[in-house]
């Protein structure tokens, strides 16, 4: 079902109480009034939808967990958002587009060139380049060579399905490509970094990455994917078909397929930030990576959540790129 658009629209004049005379009040009540009902509408709405998943994905657990679990891991790599806002592509237009290609995947990448270093970009989960338009304009000031990349089916990358390793494999295209010296990662982008070092780049005869910056990574999907198979509410059967498949996928299970594991090896410099107050990617996470990484700098911050979006990221970001 389509979401019902939370502007554009008025209530008549009876919904209004009389009370409200003034011509300003009355408009701001009706608009309120109506963002009031549109979101009890689409709570409803959503209940409705993961009901409806809930109760397909665990029925088709009774006559096969395989199944089950490769609808489970294509319901969880598909984004509900991540596409292309206007006012995104108005700002992604000041870049040089660049369309690579993995098989049948377009990769979309986007370069703010210079005489600087080379740095990439690699946003999470239902993102995409245009969110680091605030870094940008500092990593610009400092006359850094800049390249963003959309991860797999987010902005105008292609793919049937978003997945770390597909994303890591996409990467590896750029990598190869453009020649960065520095990976910066938020998110999901920063634990597929960390497995396209571990898989891709050590084992290259002439490296290109010397540093990593790392901001909210998890290490291990599986947190992740648990809170994710909690809300749905699937059985044990569905949850047993998933990890599998994820596991075939990944050609690893998800207590080995961590962010922890792939630093292992890595010695290149890096920075870790993140937030205490972090919803999405448990802050213990950042201490488990930045144990194993050998030669890691730690920013613990408060305050900022899991998005980091601040400009004392940003300067702590600039100074650890400018040493």
């Amino acid at each position: 079902m389509r979401r019902i658009r939370e502007s554009g629209a008025t209530l008549r004049s009876r919904y209004v109480p009389n009370s409200l005379n003034d011509a300003a009040l009355r408009s701001r009540y009706v608009h309120l009034s109506y963002i009031k009902m549109i979101r009890k509408i689409n709570r409803t709405l959503g209940k409705m939808k993961v009901a409806a998943v809930r109760l397909y994905l665990n029925s088709l657990a009774n006559f096969s967990t395989k199944r089950a679990g490769n609808q489970t891991v294509r319901l969880f790599g598909s984004p509900r958002k991540g596409l292309l806002l206007a006012t995104d592509k108005a700002y992604l237009q000041t870049a040089k587009w660049e369309t690579l290609t993995l098989n049948t995947h377009k990769i979309q990448t986007y370069r703010w060139q210079s005489s600087g270093q080379k740095i990439l970009l690699a946003h999470g989960w239902e993102s995409n380049s245009a969110r680091w338009k605030p870094l940008i304009a500092l990593l610009q000031a400092a006359n850094f060579d800049i390249i963003a990349m959309d991860a797999p089916r987010h902005g105008e990358t292609g793919g049937r399905y978003f997945g770390a390793v597909l994303y890591g494999e996409m990467m590896d295209i750029v990598v190869n490509r453009f020649k960065p010296s520095i990976i910066i990662g938020h998110s999901i982008g920063g634990f597929t970094a960390t497995y396209y070092l571990h898989r891709f780049e050590k084992q290259k005869k002439d490296p290109s990455v010397s540093a990593l910056i790392l901001l909210a990574s998890p290490s291990n999907l599986r947190y992740i994917f648990d809170i994710f198979l909690d809300f749905v509410g699937v059985n044990k059967r569905v949850k047993t078909g998933y990890y599998s498949e994820f596991a075939r996928l990944a050609g690893n299970t998800t207590e080995a397929f961590t962010a922890e594991n792939f630093c292992q090896d890595l010695t290149i410099k890096a920075l870790i930030i993140h937030d205490k107050t972090d919803d999405v990617a448990p802050f213990s996470d950042a201490i488990k990576i930045k144990n194993a990484l050998k030669n890691a700098e730690y920013v613990p911050t408060e305050g900022y959540g899991h998005r980091l979006q601040d400009v004392f990221v940003y300067n702590k970001i600039i100074n650890f790129l400018n040493k």
